[in-house]
């Protein structure tokens, strides 16, 4: 049972996701972004903010030093980044 219960803290810990809602509250768009530093696998996710930029610099704000924005993502989409043990991600 424990060996079943530390896979899972494990798969849970190295994946990241995020979702752009459905649209503000004033209908207007709401965005995220998913960045990533590919030499130190940091990451940085974030959603439903108001503009593209403000999600972009949120997310490479998270992920540190080194990261760029690999994807870009508005009104309900989702992103989503797996790491596996061995320093790929997905």
């Amino acid at each position: 049972m424990k060996k079943i219960v530390f896979v899972f803290f494990v798969v849970i810990s190295t994946f990241l996701i995020g979702c752009g809602g459905g649209g503000g509250g004033d209908g207007g768009d709401l965005f995220g972004s998913l960045a990533v530093n590919r030499v130190t696998n940091a990451a940085g996710i974030s959603a439903q903010w108001d503009s593209q930029a403000k999600a972009n610099n949120t997310a490479l704000t998270q992920c540190g030093a080194g990261c760029v924005v690999v994807m870009e993502f508005a009104n309900g989409q989702c992103a989503a980044l797996a790491r596996g043990s061995n320093v790929s991600m997905g």
